[in-house]
């Protein structure tokens, strides 16, 4: 971030830059055949850094989370996995196409999608007994997939994560092939990266599109398209009262809030408000695609304390 904004480290350091609170603890074995897994796919000029507490909430609701670092250029901040070097952010040159310029992007992530859904398929309900001989992280990472169960698989994407879920799932059915995935939210989809033939491909899988007020009011033409094209896979659509389009990133936090607010990146809700409903309404919609049926869940998140929560479309 700093790099980018061409401000000093320190400066962003003594403000950001903070220790693990909480300890680190064994994973527990979740119910049945295990914890459902949601894998989170960051925006563009995220990290999985700048999603901690949005996910870190997802795993308090009883989930095992993977945020996927991508590597294709698109974040604020990621790591070669084999190198260890830094890969900056590729700024789009002036009045460039999202649709050109984005398009080596979205297939990179559709790849590392692939990628993470086979990993976790074959890692999640496994012999924590592998793990012996392991490094210290790659010992615990293996122990926490293998409380997981890899047939309640979902995934969310926020802004250009959207972008990459989308082709994915595209990908999948042009080449007639499953997911293991078993449903999809998809926050603040920003359309301008995706092509025609994105927005009418099949989602494969039920599917529920969460916005900000922001891209609310702008109308989400994108969205609109792909749930016409989808209409048996749709679950429902709602938006956050009061909200930007980074509002379940960390950016929320990173500032006083009147100041944040001052600049366009936090909303006009109350902040606790906010994130409350925010975190209710997103395990409502992730539990309906696992198990409960569709028929009454407008009026569940509409009943959500603050009555922040409202249709989309």
């Amino acid at each position: 971030i700093a790099a980018n904004q061409g401000v000093p480290k320190w400066a962003l350091a003594s403000i950001l830059g903070r220790t693990q609170l909480d300890p680190t603890c064994p994973p527990k074995r979740g119910p049945g055949r295990g914890w459902p897994i949601v894998v989170f796919s960051s925006g563009l000029w995220g990290s999985v850094e700048m999603y901690t507490t949005f996910c870190r909430q997802l795993a308090s609701n009883g989930m095992v989370v993977v945020a996927i670092e991508h590597e294709d250029g698109s974040g604020v901040f990621a790591q070669n996995a084999r190198t260890g070097d830094v890969i900056p952010f590729a700024k789009a040159p002036p009045d460039s196409e999202p649709k050109t310029f984005r398009h080596l992007f979205i297939e990179r992530r559709a790849d590392e999608l692939g990628v993470l859904e086979a990993t976790l398929v074959a890692s999640c309900s496994g012999d924590a007994a592998v793990v012996q001989g392991q490094s210290e992280d790659t010992a615990l990472l293996s122990r926490i997939l293998a409380t997981g169960d890899s047939q309640q698989l979902l995934i969310i994407g926020h802004s250009f994560g959207c972008c990459g879920i989308v082709r994915y799932l595209r990908r999948l059915g042009e080449q007639q092939r499953d997911s293991a995935f078993c449903g999809a939210l998809l926050v603040d989809l920003w359309g301008g990266p995706l092509t025609d033939t994105d927005c009418v491909a099949p989602l494969l899988m039920p599917t529920f599109f969460f916005c900000s007020q922001q891209w609310n009011d702008m109308g989400v033409p994108t969205s609109k398209r792909i749930i016409e094209a989808n209409a048996s896979k749709f679950m429902g659509s709602y938006y956050v009262q009061g909200t930007t389009h980074q509002w379940i990133s960390d950016s929320q936090y990173f500032a006083p809030t009147w100041l944040l607010r001052k600049i366009g990146i936090v909303g006009s809700g109350d902040l606790r408000k906010v994130h409350a409903a925010t975190s209710h309404a997103t395990d409502i919609m992730l539990k309906a695609l696992l198990d409960a049926p569709q028929e009454g869940k407008t009026k569940e998140l509409s009943a959500i304390d603050g009555g922040l929560v409202f249709p989309m479309l």
